[in-house]
């Protein structure tokens, strides 16, 4: 909401994509520098929490919990910025995307809606039910 009548009346691209990732990155960065320090500093964390650099810079590309869903990465709630950079990503595609789809009529919104429901959650279900 916050971005959708900016993109709508012309921000470029870019620019939205600079303002909402350089702050939560910018921040998490400082979070878990913080973390890892700690972590450097207390002997028993050292020992128990120490990920290997290659995990670190897993952590740091913001994909290691996409590899491995439980490593540790400093400032653990970091994951929840991993989940959420693809939404941002497509934010603005699929904002347009609704907006056609909500020219065209409101049953083509509701076919696009059922057809997600379908593709998100049909093969957890199938899963469960098959």
């Amino acid at each position: 909401l916050a971005y959708g009548q900016r993109l709508a009346s012309g921000m470029k691209l870019k620019t939205f994509y600079l303002r909402r990732m350089s702050q939560i990155v910018i921040t998490t960065y400082v979070a878990m520098i913080a973390s890892l320090l700690v972590v450097v500093v207390i002997p028993e964390y050292r020992n128990s929490f120490m990920p290997s650099f290659a995990t670190i810079l897993g952590c740091f590309a913001f994909i290691m919990h996409w590899i491995r869903p439980a490593t540790w990465c400093p400032a653990p709630p970091s994951w929840t910025v991993e989940a959420l950079i693809p939404c941002w990503l497509l934010y603005p595609l699929l904002r347009r995307l609704v907006e056609t789809l909500d020219k065209v009529g409101g049953m083509a919104l509701m076919s696009s809606m059922l057809l997600l429901y379908g593709v998100s959650f049909g093969p957890l279900l199938s899963l469960y039910f098959l």
